[in-house]
């Protein structure tokens, strides 16, 4: 993700401005045990219900807004502010875990994006480097890095995350690569969308001007189902279906017949 753009991958704002704010996703399974969808708005994060009623608020009023939120652990949110440099664990209530990691201490250069990995660690893009890293579980030291081939991305990546050991770096307006956790170069996703996309255990979800498309990954060459999801440039999928956020409310994106 690119900076000024929440991931996720989960957020949005309240009293919705486009200009301002992005929503962000969260995974499908979590949402309605931990009510574990977040959303960045007037510069802090705030944890909502499924109904948009705020339930918790991190705010940082040095580092500002997060550029992105990753709540695949919901007890041990990570928040990443690329201006800045640095990572931030908080907990279900908002409050922070420990210290910042500042991620100018493990690398020189530039990351753009980050995201949890299932082995406890985090994946960094080194936007400098042009490679993944993935960092041990307490993000205080570099124990892998993947080498991206030259030319292998045709711009830079604006969202990244993973799923079932597969890296997913999305060039937005283009296409999706995909990298396994070994280095693996995959397939890429010939399929492109605008600013945000989102994967889940079998789903593929792009989202492109005022609609949200839904994909089985087995099957990426079907037709796509199509919902109306107007003015928002990142949509929130809860239980297998994409919502929006508006006016602190939750509303769902409508399914169109085909």
């Amino acid at each position: 993700m690119r900076s000024g753009i929440l991931l996720i991958t989960t957020m949005i704002l309240l009293g919705f401005n486009p200009a301002d704010d992005m929503a962000y996703v969260q995974p499908t399974s979590q949402s309605d045990i931990h009510h574990n969808t977040w959303v960045i708005a007037s510069n802090a994060a705030h944890r909502i219900s499924n109904s948009g009623e705020i339930l918790a608020t991190y705010s940082n009023v040095h580092l500002g807004a997060p550029t992105s939120v990753d709540s695949t652990d919901p007890f041990r949110v990570m928040l990443f502010y690329q201006q800045h440099q640095q990572l931030i664990i908080v907990n279900n209530h908002a409050t922070a875990i420990g210290t910042p990691i500042n991620l100018s201490e493990l690398i020189m250069g530039e990351i753009t994006l980050a995201c949890r990995s299932v082995r406890g660690g985090v994946w960094l893009y080194h936007r400098d480097g042009h490679e993944l890293l993935q960092t041990n579980p307490q993000a205080t030291r570099i124990e892998k890095r993947i080498s991206l081939p030259q030319g292998q991305l045709s711009g830079s990546p604006n969202r990244m995350l993973e799923r079932n050991g597969i890296i997913y770096l999305g060039i937005a307006n283009n296409h999706i690569e995909r990298v396994d956790s070994y280095g693996t170069t995959l397939e890429p996703i010939s399929i492109s969308y605008h600013e945000w996309f989102w994967v889940d255990d079998t789903t593929l979800w792009t989202h492109w001007n005022d609609y949200v498309e839904k994909r089985q990954l087995a099957y990426l060459n079907k037709k796509p189902e199509l919902f109306h999801c107007p003015n928002n440039s990142s949509p929130l999928i809860i239980n297998g279906k994409p919502l929006r956020y508006e006016n602190k409310k939750l509303l769902h994106c409508e399914k169109l017949d085909q």
